[in-house]
């Protein structure tokens, strides 16, 4: 599976940008959900594949891969899960308004995002420490390496660098959102390892739930898609002679509270599962916690390119 940075799809993208949205819900389930005739024709994506249950969508920049009765979509390889499956009507597939407005236009417009100003500082959220040090007892330990060495490099950048811990301490959680929210034009990123069965393993961000609105809920899309998109591509290619195959485990939804009282766009990042053995091995190394902090500052720096088209049409309008 070939993946496309998903910047590129604005950036190139055929929508302009003041169109107004032309959506017409239907109601299923008691949910309001738009055709993909609809959404077809508005993103300008001139093929339609139907295969089965499955349905693809593209155009010159941007794949889309549905398949109806399933939560689980891709966009330009990319995994995202939807807050409602797709639903057939009168023979025609429909995606839900929700999804569509919270999730799909702002991977494919981040530009459009409202409430997605510039930033100059990132906040960076090592997991756990002190008393509490995470999956298989090393977690904490570990996501402390990448956040400084993420830290360093956006340094290198001019970035304000905020950290909510610099050692193996505990800090509480609100504390934790006590130091995001006191922030101005900020980011943040949660970093974390993952535990499960031993034989799971891969690579999944989180983002607060669109069932639950938050002010900066379409930027955190945004942000998640760059920097999960930018660290699969870095992890899954052969860079100074590493290749770490990592699993896509996908963009998703959940209700922490982290998540839920950061006022800035935030994601939360489950960099691989110590509790699988080869999967852990990799973690631990230096060579993967480089590429995965270069991949987690590229990706940051993939979405301030994102958001400048919109900036820059905030300067010149009247």
């Amino acid at each position: 599976m070939k993946l496309v940075p998903l910047l590129l799809l604005h950036l190139c993208g055929p929508v302009h940008a003041d169109t107004p949205f032309p959506w017409s819900p239907v109601t299923i389930n008691h949910k309001e959900y738009i055709p993909l005739t609809t959404i077809r024709q508005f993103y300008h994506f001139d093929q339609e594949t139907i295969n089965g249950n499955r349905v693809q969508l593209q155009n010159r920049t941007a794949t889309v891969d549905l398949t109806v009765g399933d939560q689980a979509a891709r966009i330009n390889g990319v995994r995202f899960f939807l807050s409602d499956p797709i639903k057939t009507r009168h023979q025609t597939p429909h995606l839900s308004k929700l999804d569509l407005t919270s999730l799909i236009d702002p991977v494919l417009r981040p530009h459009q995002i409202k409430q997605a100003p510039s930033f100059d500082t990132v906040v960076l959220d090592p997991g756990h420490g002190g008393s509490d040090q995470g999956s298989a007892g090393l977690e904490a330990k570990h996501t402390l390496a990448v956040a400084l060495l993420i830290q360093e490099i956006l340094g290198k950048k001019a970035y304000k660098v905020i950290m909510t811990r610099t050692g193996n301490e505990r800090v509480p959680l609100p504390s934790r959102v006590g130091i995001i929210n006191r922030q101005n034009n900020a980011i943040v990123i949660s970093l974390h390892f993952n535990s499960g069965r031993k034989e799971v393993s891969g690579f999944e961000t989180y983002v607060v739930s669109a069932r639950q609105p938050h002010p900066a809920g379409q930027a955190s899309v945004a942000l998640a898609a760059a920097v999960h998109t930018r660290s699969l591509m870095q992890l899954n290619h052969a860079r100074s002679g590493h290749h770490f195959r990592t699993l896509d485990r996908g963009i998703r939804h959940a209700r922490f509270r982290l998540l839920k009282d950061s006022k800035h766009p935030i994601i939360l990042i489950e960099a691989g599962f110590l509790t699988h053995k080869k999967e852990a091995s990799l973690i631990t190394t230096k060579a993967y916690q480089q590429t995965l902090a270069d991949a987690i500052a590229q990706g940051i720096a993939d979405y301030r390119i994102s958001i400048s088209k919109k900036e820059r049409q905030d300067r010149v309008s009247p």
